[in-house]
C-alpha cells in the first residue's frame, strides 16, 4: 500500500490507516486504478446496473453531478465523460470514463506532506482532474 502523510506540529505523520476510514465508502476501500477503470467500464456498458439507474447517476442535463457521478465535457464525442474525483487525508484520485465505457483513465497520488486544512480540498485535486481530462481526450 502506498502511504500518505500529513504534517502535524511540523512532524510528518503517516495517515495510511486512520481508524475513522475503516468502513468508510470514500476512504475505507483499498483498490487499484485498474480496478477503478474496470468498475467504470462495466458501469457504463450496463454490466452492473439497469440503464435507468445509471441515467439517474449521471444527473440532469444542466448539472455537473448526478446521483454518484460527476460529469465533464468529452472533447472526443462532444458529449460527456463520467466518474468521480476525491481526496482524503494524504491522497487524491480522479477517475473518468467515456459515456460508452470504451475509454477510462484513473489517477491516484499521495500528496506531498502538508498541514491538514479542515474542510478544504487539496489544491492538487483540480490538477489531477485536469490531467485526467486531457488524458481521456488524448485517447480519441
Amino acid at each position: 500500500m502506498v502511504h500518505g502523510y500529513l504534517l502535524i506540529d511540523a512532524k510528518q505523520v503517516d495517515v495510511t490507516y486512520p481508524a475513522y476510514q475503516i468502513g468508510s465508502p470514500s476512504g475505507g476501500i483499498v483498490s487499484t486504478v485498474s480496478d477503478l477503470n474496470t468498475f467504470y467500464r462495466a458501469l457504463m456498458q450496463g454490466e452492473l446496473l439497469k440503464p435507468a439507474t445509471v441515467d439517474e447517476m449521471k444527473g440532469a442535463d444542466a448539472s455537473f453531478y448526478g446521483m454518484g457521478l460527476w460529469r465533464w465535457n468529452d472533447a472526443c464525442t462532444n458529449g460527456f465523460a463520467f466518474g468521480h474525483p476525491g481526496d482524503i487525508l494524504g491522497y487524491g484520485t480522479a477517475s473518468m470514463t467515456s459515456a460508452d465505457g470504451n475509454r477510462q483513465v484513473s489517477i491516484a497520488i499521495t500528496y506531498p506532506p502538508a498541514p491538514y486544512v479542515e474542510g478544504g480540498e487539496n489544491p492538487l485535486d483540480a490538477e489531477i482532474v485536469d490531467i485526467a481530462q486531457i488524458t481521456l481526450r488524448d485517447m480519441c
